[in-house]
């Protein structure tokens, strides 16, 4: 075992110097030394940090057969599928690990809200916050997987938890801001919207969500400023534009709104059709 961890201990030291001389000295380990998982599981971790996750499933695997009881093992295979963006295959690899490793229960959860199970992404995620694993990340998803959840009564549960955990960070204004549009609580959702955007925080879904926020609550002039700006800044998110075309039809200002809808059409844009129909409302309305 002394010659394993010598060969081990050569392969890290050139693994941040020369990662090819790296590999052959764990292959010429694994030729001599075949089963011994933890010279397979070795080698998959050169080639997880060179981003190769298919060789590093190979050895994975095979650490895996030749040690069926170690779930760090299972637990980087179940990484490698997460990295490939194959989360219904993470989620079973995961499964196979019956300890509580909180980071392995936090991968599944993401692989599932990713999938749209956010039921199952939830109860993992409950799990997290019953046995207080210590990972902040937990309340972020949390939040957010109920927001795509719509579950907006167990949503009033998670603002303080989380406001204690992250404190007042940008992103945690930003996701409360969410909670109370979707209650309908505009001015409470626009002073989170406003918070994040002083703070630093500016994304084109954020742009979106302040200039109609903004809109409910009367400040019609700042809600067009910001999708004006919005519009610049992040041109291949079309549904500013929609916003826009929106408010201006409300407002009567059918000359501004037609200019819109004729660049979502140069654009070839996927919500052209949806922007027509606010036209089509429109005419039936007016």
């Amino acid at each position: 075992m002394g010659t394993i961890f010598n060969y081990i201990a050569q392969a890290k030291y050139l693994a941040s110097r020369n990662w090819i001389l790296a590999v052959n000295v764990l292959e010429n380990a694994i030729e001599e030394n075949p089963e011994e998982a933890i010279l397979h599981a070795e080698l998959a971790e050169i080639f997880i940090s060179k981003n190769e996750f298919n060789k590093a499933i190979k050895y994975l695997k095979e650490a895996i057969r030749l040690d069926t009881k170690n779930e760090h093992f299972i637990f980087k295979l179940g990484n490698c599928y997460v990295s490939q963006k194959k989360h219904a295959k993470a989620i079973q690899t995961y499964n196979g690990i019956k300890n509580f490793i909180p980071e392995a229960i936090f991968n599944k959860a993401v692989a599932y809200n990713t999938l749209g199970k956010y039921d199952k992404a939830q109860e993992c995620l409950d799990l997290l916050i019953e046995k207080k694993a210590d990972i902040d990340a937990v309340y972020v998803l949390s939040f957010e997987n109920l927001l795509m959840a719509e579950d907006f009564e167990r949503l009033q549960n998670y603002v303080e938890p989380m406001r204690s955990r992250i404190g007042e960070h940008p992103e945690f204004n930003y996701l409360v801001g969410q909670y109370y549009y979707g209650k309908k609580n505009y001015i409470a959702a626009y002073s989170e919207f406003l918070k994040a955007k002083e703070k630093n925080y500016y994304t084109d879904v954020l742009s979106h969500f302040f200039a109609l926020t903004a809109f409910e609550i009367g400040k019609v002039q700042q809600a067009l400023e910001i999708l004006d700006q919005g519009i610049k800044d992040f041109p291949d998110f079309d549904f500013l534009i929609y916003d826009r075309i929106r408010i201006n039809l409300l407002l009567k200002n059918k000359r501004k709104a037609n200019a819109d809808l004729k660049r979502l059409k140069n654009k070839n844009s996927h919500i052209t059709k949806d922007a027509e129909m606010l036209f089509f409302s429109y005419n039936i309305l007016k």
